[in-house]
């Protein structure tokens, strides 16, 4: 059966995007410089993949059951015999005029081949593969092709074209015919879309030249060395990316200069890619395409021409681009005034690195490579791939910014086989969140169970998307209400946050490390914000909120330093913040840190000196007492105070009137007198008051009192410890008891010796009889002599 030529190509932005949307998030470079020959055999040899199998159709059989196999123009199978049923691939029997002009295989007769064409002439056919394989760990395909013919000289024509496309590209057509072998541009007529590489297997030679404007807009370092329409058969040639009719550049090819031949170059092949005759089987030449895993892949073609010699490698190439993260592939075949018959057997792709048992590959399909915006929507697919020998149950996709994702299938069937991989699809609307930096990147992960009950979790795929960046600014300003503060006086905190940026920031955060502030204070109260919420959890503040662009939020808190400070006097604090553009509002980096000084002021020195007038006095005489205190220290004191106790004073006398102060204010309550005021460095103050001895004095005849003071750093101007003392001794004149009556607690006068002064004749009536005896009535001398004893 002939398949219907599909002529209308269903090109659009996406399709012609999509390797370029790719090409710009990964960061691609223009091409890199090439060799444009390569000898065969000159570089190592690729070994046969141990990757994970990701595909294997043989073509031998009278169906195709993966649907993924989407037959081009002629293309059909040699064993089928019938029309395909539904639910599988729709390339059907050789059974059409443009079919089975020989040699071709007999049809309907199993093991058969792909064909591509018969042997007719001007024959185009094709077969795509439209679903994706996973990219991320190289691909290698394998595949036996067919070129034999009876034409004239040996001559075939044209060839067979391999090709990789991006695999978010809905492959459904190839590129143009003849010379460009279905991958390239030919003139106006525009190549594969999403093309990524192409491999002309060019039996007749045309691929290899720049000819009919294959190679348009090609840099001048991946131009053919021909340009004219010039052919060197039996080549490979490697093709890079292209879209419509630019690119599908020249990099690299089989041939080296011969002046010898027309075209100034010749093959360097070390076996034919074709064979005269009617036989396809010697015709069997299995080539092996590898493409590696690197970020800028290569290349590598190697053929077994089946002479012996095992694989061979032919070409090694570097992409002068990023690789996609998935591909489709084609083969395409053509003939013109020379022919060929053109088959395919034994496809299999394989990753060149093992993946995981359950693969995902997570890709962009929004079809744009222009920054997304805040309300954008984001198209995904995922490809999920088992890569397993056993089915896979009850599978599932997980990508937390993406809410809606569908998958066709729960079930995945063992590796290779038609259902053994999925495509889901989801989405996502960009949201300020998401454009706070240039890129929007997300990640997603599959999820199965095994025959034996066992999750099977894949690998994670992310996927990125340029976005319209919306500056994020969070300025935090951090002050202290002083730069100074005394033990027991307070500080105020503030901290300003506040977000000069495009973007809403929610949540904003900062911490604020309290451990340089808590050595030498205590938190007063609670922390204050007037937007969001602030705490302390041991020595750190944190508060969180949320500012709309403009909007601030103010903290603010209280310590107060101890008294006495027994830390390091320096109150260090620092505000620091995870939050995406936070900064200082001085413009340097974080933290913002603030310091504040403990001054201890020097210790005040109150010196007292206490005076009284008289050392004795009378009864009915006065003493006035002065108080003087001077502050000599280099602080001030408010309040210097003292309070002067007159209990052993008012025993014996009487104030009179009322103290007196020049500085602060003095005052008598019972039997203390008290004073206070404040007194600058070098400053003093004088207190007076009088008391005036009773008389009779009744006390104990001596004026006791004492001056005590609670001020810090006071002392007597003696250099004594407080209290300042002073006393007054109060004489009594005139007769004093004999010493018969006097005790050991009282003062005695010592009575007159006859002998030590004249008599006193005439003067003092003589005593007899009333005199008492002094038979152990005198007391002894010890018993006390008063100071105002006449005599010695």
């Amino acid at each position: 059966m002939r398949t219907p030529r599909l002529t209308v190509r269903p090109w659009s932005p996406l399709a012609a995007t999509a390797g370029a949307a790719l090409a710009v998030l990964l960061g691609a470079s223009p091409g890199l410089a090439h060799s444009p020959t390569h000898a065969p055999g000159a570089l190592p040899m690729a070994p046969p993949s141990s990757g994970s199998l990701l595909l294997d159709e043989t073509f031998a059989g009278s169906q195709v059951d993966d649907p993924g196999f989407v037959p081009l123009d002629t293309a059909c199978l040699t064993g089928a015999s019938a029309e395909p049923p539904p639910g599988v691939s729709t390339v059907g029997p050789c059974d059409g005029p443009d079919q089975t002009t020989e040699p071709v295989p007999p049809a309907g007769t199993t093991p058969g081949y792909l064909q591509l064409t018969d042997s007719g002439t001007y024959r185009t056919g094709g077969m795509l593969y439209n679903r994706p394989l996973p990219g991320t760990g190289g691909l290698q395909v394998t595949f036996d092709q067919y070129q034999y013919g009876t034409n004239p000289d040996g001559a075939g024509a044209d060839g067979i074209g391999f090709f990789l496309v991006d695999g978010a590209t809905d492959l459904t057509s190839a590129g143009a015919t003849g010379g460009s072998l279905g991958y390239a541009q030919r003139n106006l007529e525009p190549g594969v879309d999403g093309g990524y590489v192409g491999i002309g297997l060019d039996a007749y030679g045309n691929f290899a030249n720049d000819f009919e404007n294959r190679g348009n807009g090609c840099p001048e370092d991946q131009r053919s060395p021909i340009t004219v329409d010039a052919q060197v058969p039996n080549t490979v040639t490697v093709r890079g990316p292209g879209q419509d009719i630019e690119g599908y550049c020249f990099l690299a090819s089989t041939i080296e200069p011969d002046a010898s031949t027309p075209t100034g170059y010749t093959s360097t092949l070390p076996g034919n890619l074709r064979e005269q005759g009617t036989d396809p089987e010697p015709a069997r030449r299995t080539v092996q395409i590898t493409v590696s895993p690197d970020v800028r892949p290569t290349v590598e073609v190697d053929i077994d021409f089946h002479d012996g010699q095992g694989l061979q490698t032919v070409l090694v190439e570097q992409l002068p681009e990023d690789a996609p993260p998935t591909y489709k592939f084609g083969f395409s075949a053509s003939t013109g005034g020379f022919f060929d018959t053109h088959l395919i057997g034994n496809v299999t792709a394989m990753s060149v690195q093992e993946l995981d048992e359950l693969n995902v590959v997570k890709t962009v399909t929004s079809g744009t490579t222009e920054p997304y915006d805040v309300g954008d929507t984001v198209d995904y697919e995922f490809l999920v791939t088992n890569t397993g020998t056993g089915t896979l149950s009850d599978v599932t996709v997980n990508d937390p910014s993406v809410t809606d994702i569908s998958c066709p299938e729960t079930e995945l069937g063992p590796a290779g086989t038609p259902t053994s991989s999925m495509v889901c699809t989801g989405s996502h609307v960009i949201t300020e969140e998401d454009v706070l930096t240039g890129t929007f990147t997300n990640t997603a992960t599959a999820a199965g169970e095994n025959a034996a009950g066992d999750e099977v979790v894949s690998n994670e795929s992310s996927a990125s998307v340029p976005v319209v960046q919306l500056v994020q600014e969070l300025v935090i300003d951090k002050s202290a209400s002083v730069a100074e503060v005394g033990p027991g006086g307070e500080v105020t905190y503030t901290v300003t946050v506040s977000n000069e940026g495009d973007a809403a920031v929610d949540p904003a955060e900062f911490s604020d490390d309290l451990s340089g502030v808590l050595d030498d204070a205590v938190l007063v109260g609670e922390p204050v914000a007037d937007v969001g919420s602030v705490s302390v959890d041991g020595s750190v503040l944190e508060w969180s909120g949320a500012l709309a662009p403009g909007e601030s939020a103010t903290i603010t808190y209280v310590v107060r330093v101890d008294d006495p400070d027994e830390g390091d006097r320096v109150l260090r604090n620092a505000v620091n913040s995870e939050t995406e553009g936070a900064r200082c509002a001085d413009g340097e980096d974080l933290p913002c840190e603030t310091e504040v000084t403990v001054v201890v002021p020097p210790a005040p020195e109150l010196v007292i000196d206490k005076s009284a007038s008289v050392a004795e006095v009378g009864p009915g005489g006065e003493v006035t007492y002065t108080v003087t205190v001077s502050n000599e220290g280099d602080a001030a004191v408010d309040p210097a105070e003292f309070s002067d106790d007159l209990s052993g004073v008012l025993d014996d006398a009487v104030l009179v009137g009322e103290p007196v102060a020049d500085v602060g204010s003095v005052s008598v309550d019972g039997s203390v007198l008290e004073w206070s005021g404040a007194l600058a460095p070098g400053e003093s103050a004088t207190i007076t008051y009088v008391v005036r001895v009773d008389d009779p004095d009744e006390g104990d005849r001596v004026l006791r009192n004492a001056v005590n003071s609670e001020t810090e750093g006071a002392r007597c101007a003696d250099g004594e410890d407080l209290p300042c003392e002073t006393e007054v001794t109060v004489r009594v004149p005139g007769p004093q008891p004999p010493c018969c009556e006097c005790h050991c607690d009282c003062c005695c006068h010592k009575p007159p010796h006859h002998g030590d002064k004249p008599p006193h004749h005439g003067h003092k009536p003589p005593h007899h009889g009333h005199k008492p005896p002094h038979h152990g009535d005198k007391p002894p001398h010890h018993c006390g002599k008063p100071e105002h004893a006449h005599g010695a």
